[in-house]
Parts: structure tokens; C-alpha cells; sequence
């Protein structure tokens, strides 16, 4: 059941990862998340500690999973597909404007440019 327990994971990070674009969010998210982990183990510890019967235990399981299986389809289905554009990066999440210039000075080129005011800040 490890692996199992591994892709359901792995599926949950992949759909909250894709959910939005700015980290503060997306940490909320994880830590929401989270949060429902814990209350998943402190209800499986009672589970154990009142010596509830294992098939029981697989029962409760086995609910959970298929309650959250059509809300997950749901989510799923509703996410855009996004192209790979650096300028998402670096969308400010309240404004929606870029705070970074396309171009930033970063890019590998023969010729050296000008600093624009990122890059002169930094240097």
C-alpha cells in the first residue's frame, strides 16, 4: 500500500503545483493539505487506540478515497494547460504586471549589454 499511498501524493503535489503560479499560494495550499493529513492520522490513531477491527479500518480507507477521487477529477479537469512562457514566472500575483523585464541582462550573448535597474541592483 506504500506505493499507492506514493503516486495518491504525488498526483495531490502535481495538481496543487498546477493550481497557480505565485509560491505564497501554492504554499498556503500545501500547508492546507497538510492539515488534512493530520486530521487523516489523528483519526486513524483513534481508529487504532479504540481497537476498532481492521476491516473496519479498510472500510473508513476505502471511503475516504472514493469521496475524494470525484472531487479530485473535478479539479483536475479544470486545469488550463499553461504554455511554458518565462514571463509566468515572473507575474507579480497582485498586480498581474511583470516585475521583471524580459529582458533582464541575463541572457549568454558575444556582446555585453547594459545593466538595466534589476541587474544594476544586483550588481
Amino acid at each position: 500500500m506504500g506505493v499507492v499511498d506514493s503516486w495518491y501524493q504525488n498526483m495531490c503535489y502535481w495538481i496543487i503545483g498546477t493550481l497557480t503560479c505565485d509560491a505564497r499560494t501554492t504554499a498556503r495550499y500545501i500547508g492546507f493539505h497538510k492539515g488534512i493529513q493530520s486530521v487523516g492520522a489523528a483519526v486513524a490513531w483513534q481508529l487504532v487506540a479504540r481497537n476498532v477491527p481492521f476491516v473496519a479500518q479498510l472500510a473508513v480507507n476505502w471511503a475516504v478515497l472514493v469521496v475524494s477521487l470525484p472531487s479530485m477529477a473535478c479539479v483536475v479537469m479544470r486545469i488550463e494547460d499553461r504554455a511554458l512562457d518565462d514571463r509566468l514566472m515572473y507575474l507579480s500575483p497582485r498586480t498581474n504586471k511583470s516585475f521583471v523585464s524580459h529582458n533582464s541582462g541575463f541572457e549568454m550573448s558575444a556582446t555585453p549589454k547594459k545593466p538595466n535597474r534589476l541587474t544594476a541592483a544586483i550588481i
